[in-house]
This record gives structure tokens, sequence and C-alpha cells, in this order.
């Protein structure tokens, strides 16, 4: 426990990245669809090319503008975010009560 938050990390060395991006996708979004979790996963890419991370949240402008344009309801406070080495999230980025911190730096 660090302050209000609660860390689990789990070892993910073997988890490609596509797993990696929809395990971000789907805890943000539980239940959706093969055609938004594509969407989503070409959005991931592109930020990851651009800025080496990519935060899925209410927080980023372009997540915010990319999910009304492929009709997807807010997520509410659930966000994810998601580098070459690690992935973290939440159901509550607000109180962030309870992380879950996936590192794959060896």
């Amino acid at each position: 426990m660090i302050g209000n938050f609660e860390l689990t990390e789990l070892n993910a060395d073997n988890l490609p990245m596509e797993k990696r991006k929809q395990l971000a996708i789907t805890s943000v979004f539980p239940g959706i669809s093969k055609y938004h979790i594509a969407a989503l996963s070409v959005f991931i890419d592109e930020e990851l090319q651009n800025y080496n991370i990519c935060d899925l949240s209410m927080q980023n402008n372009r997540f915010k503008e990319v999910i009304k344009s492929i009709a997807l309801d807010s997520p509410g406070k659930r966000a994810a975010t998601l580098t070459p080495y690690m992935l973290k999230f939440t159901s509550n980025c607000d109180t962030a009560m309870q992380v879950i911190s996936i590192s794959l730096a060896k």
C-alpha cells in the first residue's frame, strides 16, 4: 500500500503487445466488441509511436474524440495507461483505490 494506492505487480514478460493492448482496452470497456477493440488498437499504436505512452482515460482529449467517433460510451472513471514496458489500470481514476500494475521491465 502506497498512500491511497494499492499496487499489485504481475510478471508479464511473455505477454505479447497485442494481448497487453486487448487487456488495457477490456479493462476500460468490459464486454467491448471486436470492431471497437480493433479501432482502439489503432489508436494505441499511434499514441505509442508518437509519445511512447497511451492514456485510455477521459483526461485524454484525443481518446475522447476517438471513442466518440466510433460511438462508444464514456468509460466513466475506468482508465488504463500502456507503455512498451508497463500496463496499469484502475476502475476509479478519481480515488485510484485499486491499481493493477503489470511491469514488463526485466
